[in-house]
């Protein structure tokens, strides 16, 4: 059996990527992200194993022309190509220039940044914010070693919560997905091509308040793990169990797979204190920082 330590654990948090439908996927020895709706969400970027000796990471000027104060069009450092190691902020500053460039060439105006919890290079944060990054979301990478049972997770009656089995339960999930978390109405095809995809594996469940649907969320299979995602509760019935309920279904149902750990990459301020208080452990933190290029 699987034993879960802080760096196993770690190390699947790092692996976890999603890539919606319809992006742009984009990928190069170095760099590795995708174009969604005018955004890049930055999946791997490697530093220069020696910066100074890459004269192809220096920016072109000319790119930098007429662009606007804090934008990564504008980060090329004096000296470009001086001595330096990948944890120099020059160095660190190149690498930033090559992912906004190659963002910039795919139609991108932002950069999706995530750093941490263990970043490389250790200097990231620091550089991205000084350029004019913000963080704008922080989420805790939590996990319950599920080698120990399932834990104790009080639901309250009149709440419940399980996978979608029929095309009702499919559109109720994702219309309530799209009210929580900002998103288009489902249209019929859509909801008829989610319902026509459901199968064997997991996907969305749904949680129901007085037999009305109250949040929904989903997990994915990734070998002895199950990646917990896009859980969200109605803002009129939060406080009422709906997101508990939400999380003992998909563990219940990850355990009967085999499942041996649970992870999450929870908002520190909404859903980690709730699964802290359910006995989720939280292992590190992991900023989102927007990185405007235009």
């Amino acid at each position: 059996m699987t034993t879960w330590d802080a760096d196993r654990i770690l190390a699947e948090s790092a692996k976890w990527h999603w890539i919606p439908p319809g992006a742009t996927e984009v990928e190069t020895d170095q760099i590795h992200l995708y174009v969604n709706a005018g955004a890049a969400t930055l999946i791997r970027a490697d530093p220069d194993p020696d910066p100074a000796a890459d004269p192809a990471a220096d920016p072109d000027p000319a790119a930098s022309q007429g662009a606007g104060t804090g934008t990564a069009a504008e980060l090329a450092p004096e000296g470009a190509g001086a001595d330096s190691t990948p944890d120099t902020e020059d160095a660190t500053r190149r690498l930033i220039m090559k992912v906004a460039d190659l963002a910039r060439r795919h139609g991108a105006d932002r950069v999706m940044w995530g750093v941490g919890p263990d970043p490389r290079p250790a200097n990231l944060l620091d550089v991205l914010q000084a350029l004019g990054g913000e963080v704008t979301v922080t989420l805790d990478v939590c996990a319950y070693d599920l080698t120990t049972g399932l834990p104790t997770i009080p639901v309250p009656e009149g709440v419940t919560a399980g996978p979608v089995a029929t095309r009702e339960d499919t559109g109720a999930a994702m219309r309530v997905g799209a009210m929580v978390w900002g998103g288009d109405e489902p249209t019929d095809a859509e909801i008829d091509k989610q319902y026509d995809n459901l199968g064997d594996e997991p996907g969305l469940f749904l949680a129901r308040h007085a037999d009305e649907p109250a949040g929904s969320g989903g997990y994915t299979l990734a070998g002895p793990v199950a990646r917990l995602w896009g859980a969200g509760v109605l803002p009129a019935l939060r406080g009422n169990g709906a997101y508990r309920a939400l999380v003992a279904a998909r563990l219940r149902d990850a355990v009967a797979r085999g499942v041996t750990l649970a992870l999450v990459h929870a908002n520190v301020g909404t859903s980690a204190p709730i699964l802290r208080r359910l006995g989720f452990t939280v292992y590190g933190q992991r900023q989102i920082v927007t990185l405007l290029i235009r």
